[in-house]
């Protein structure tokens, strides 16, 4: 069997370098993958980037990340510019709900996809004048924040979500707190073991439970207000 001659592969280190160095270190194209990763993602939950989705977000902040990397951006300008936004337009951006802002994303990185394939790299790009339209950072700065205000609404609603549960869990403890001390004197057991049915903004409280209790068939009323320590008509949850 005649020995396989050896390739002159000496000869392509440099043209095999260069063109993986393009595909994997080029930031441009590195934006460009993780945002269609993202949109295969989005696809998942129909588009809608604002429901509860720990993919969708997982995505959103790698691409922040990798903008983050683009020359002369840092999150004090961007935060600046999203305040001074907000104050004209307010929350029109996810007016139309997360479809909506997805949408909106999409516009950006199609501009974007465009104005690379353009100048050919990110680099080439910055530094290029536009004639007319949109310059190359502002995309990628709009891009960005619009990611960041994507991101910040999850925060901002897992936030409420968990102060809106530890309200109600700590009302609910003073309720029962409140009712254990509502004893009837003569009755050892706590109210809780009583029948209690609410009648409006009233608890009526009936035969206790405990057995060959000497309270049993004894009824009291009081008002809602009085046993719970909180007014319902005042109070909302």
């Amino acid at each position: 069997m005649a020995e396989e001659k050896t390739p002159d592969y000496m000869s392509m280190i440099a043209t095999v370098a260069d063109a993986v160095y393009g595909q994997t270190s080029e930031l441009g194209h590195e934006i460009m993958l993780a945002w269609r990763d993202f949109e295969k993602t989005a696809f998942a939950v129909q588009d809608d980037i604002l429901a509860p989705s720990t993919m969708v977000r997982e995505k959103i902040r790698n691409l922040i990340r990798l903008l983050y990397r683009v020359p002369n951006s840092g999150p004090k300008a961007d935060c600046d510019q999203l305040r001074a936004k907000n104050a004209e337009y307010g929350g029109s951006w996810c007016k139309r709900g997360g479809r909506g802002a997805f949408h909106m994303l999409a516009r950006k990185a199609d501009r974007l996809d465009s104005q690379l394939k353009k100048h050919g790299s990110l680099e080439t790009g910055l530094r290029a004048i536009e004639d007319s339209g949109e310059m190359l950072a502002d995309t990628l700065g709009d891009l960005r924040r619009y990611l960041i205000l994507c991101e910040a609404w999850h925060v901002a609603r897992e936030q409420e979500q968990a102060t809106a549960k530890m309200t109600t869990e700590k009302l609910g403890a003073q309720i029962m707190q409140n009712l254990n001390l509502c004893t009837r004197p003569g009755c050892g057991h706590a109210e809780a073991s009583h029948v209690s049915k609410p009648q409006g903004n009233f608890f009526v409280r009936g035969k206790c439970l405990a057995t060959n209790c000497d309270c049993d068939g004894f009824a009291e009323q009081q008002t809602l207000q009085a046993i719970t320590g909180f007014d319902p008509t005042k109070t909302t949850i």
